[in-house]
């Protein structure tokens, strides 16, 4: 009976020593698969990250190139309006005499309304850069 009982106790101890192991092995898996998940979640944090920096970088993008967008259609509409301001108006000027003040072909001239003028209310007088009449602006 003495034999079967140290048996007894072998085949005992021999299975506590096994639960024993299992239990080390079972709490180091545990603590493997907690790792892995923070690896995982660490990795799904930086790959947001990752995400949320390449959309910023677009919208800066876009942004940028609407902002050029702008500021050439901006530049558009000033050469637009320099060139209406440049640009010559050509007529034809009566009441010119010989010996009288002149204005040359592309030399700037003002334009003066005279509605005093006993001929026409409308008539527009052309005086040239020497503040000189040159003419008026033909009817037609």
């Amino acid at each position: 009976a003495a034999a079967s009982s140290a048996g007894d106790l072998e085949k005992r101890d021999a299975n506590v020593a096994e639960c024993t192991e299992l239990n080390a092995v079972a709490k180091k898996q545990k603590k493997d698969i907690a790792a892995v998940k923070k690896m995982k979640a660490r990795e799904i944090a930086e790959a947001k990250r990752l995400a949320e920096e390449e959309r910023q970088r677009t919208l800066a993008a876009e942004r940028a190139e609407r902002q050029r967008q702008l500021e050439e259609e901006k530049r558009r509409q000033e050469e637009e309006e320099r060139q209406l301001r440049m640009r010559d108006d050509v007529f034809s000027i009566t009441g010119l005499k010989y010996g009288e003040a002149k204005a040359s072909c592309g030399e700037k001239v003002t334009l003066l309304r005279e509605p005093e003028n006993e001929y026409d209310a409308n008539a527009v007088k052309v005086i040239n850069g020497y503040r000189q009449l040159v003419g008026r602006i033909e009817k037609d």
